[in-house]
Parts: C-alpha cells; sequence; structure tokens
C-alpha cells in the first residue's frame, strides 16, 4: 500500500516480488528501495518503520474479534477506486457485522482524491450531512 502511494510501481508485481522473498526483513527493505528513490523521504529508517507500523495495524485488525455490536450508528465514506480488499470484506467492509445502524457512501476516485480531489467536496458534504444528523438527534 505504502509503494502505491510513494512511488511509480506495478503493485501486482512487487506484490509477486515481495511474496518470494524469504522473510519480514528483506520485504521491508524491498519496500525501503521501491520508496527511496521518491525523494520523498529522508531516512530509510523512517521508510521501514512506516512499513512496520502499517503491518502491525494490520494484523492487529485482522486479529480483532469484538463481543458485540456496536449500539451507535455508523456511517462509513470509502473511495470507489478502493485498495482491493473489498473482494475480502464487501461493499461495507464489514461495518455490518460490528452495528446494527450504518450508512455507506462510496464516492468517486481513490483513497487520496475522495479526501484531496475532485471528489472531496462530496467526501465533505456527506461528512457535514453525519454530523448534522446526529447532533439532531
Amino acid at each position: 500500500m505504502m509503494t502505491i502511494r510513494f512511488a511509480n510501481v506495478d503493485y501486482k508485481k512487487l506484490r509477486e516480488e515481495l511474496i518470494q522473498l524469504p522473510g519480514l526483513k528483506e520485504r521491508v527493505q524491498k519496500v525501503v528501495d521501491v520508496v527511496m528513490p521518491s525523494g520523498l523521504f529522508k531516512s530509510p529508517d523512517t521508510v521501514a518503520f512506516a512499513v512496520e507500523t502499517m503491518l502491525a495495524k494490520f494484523l492487529m485488525a485482522d486479529k480483532y474479534e469484538p463481543d458485540h455490536k456496536f449500539a451507535g450508528k455508523i456511517t462509513l465514506v470509502r473511495a470507489q477506486q478502493g485498495s482491493g480488499r473489498e473482494e475480502e470484506l464487501g461493499n461495507d467492509y464489514g461495518v455490518a457485522a460490528v452495528s446494527d445502524e450504518h450508512q455507506i457512501f462510496v464516492v468517486g476516485g481513490d483513497h487520496d482524491s475522495f479526501v484531496q480531489g475532485e471528489s472531496s467536496s462530496k467526501t465533505v458534504e456527506i461528512i457535514n450531512q453525519a454530523i448534522t444528523e446526529t447532533n439532531n438527534n
């Protein structure tokens, strides 16, 4: 994921290369090697730390098992062009499994553009509406 955001790479090809490497240390180093030429980071250690932190977050989220559903209303706003997790988690990214009441909004664009690009005004509109509804209840 980090390589997609900070380096111009073929994700599927990189993924195959990473899978072939013997361990985590080598995979982290491969990502560092791919990202550093972008010039966005001064230190390879910063990139390695970010990769390891992101991995820990993903593993934690993958292992988390809620013992009850959230009692409030969840509003999920997600990009139309996702990270590929939709096949695994479904259109609602698993929200229905952890909440009784939820709304799912799909905004055009990718993870960056629906927050900062052309689609951001639609995202802001949805968030403002959700806040207004919450404040009125």
